[in-house]
């Protein structure tokens, strides 16, 4: 619980927000196609907690050890 309340408290201060906003909120406002369609794809991603990446990068750790047990 303190963690969170201390990440909350952290990214609600004015300089983070402005860093990190800032950019995230020009990009909607100048391209909100590709934004909506980027924070689709992240919140899917979350719901199913990654799973695909996951699934994705152990496929490419299995290949790279094969690729590599070869050489």
């Amino acid at each position: 619980m303190a963690v969170g309340a201390l990440c909350a408290y952290g990214f609600n201060l004015a300089e983070v927000r402005r860093r990190l906003a800032a950019p995230v909120l020009q990009w909607e406002r100048s391209s909100p196609r590709w934004f909506y369609a980027a924070l689709f794809l992240l919140t899917f991603q979350f719901a199913t907690l990654f799973s695909s990446l996951r699934g994705f990068a152990l496929a490419v750790y299995q290949y790279a050890g094969m690729i590599l047990g070869r050489l």
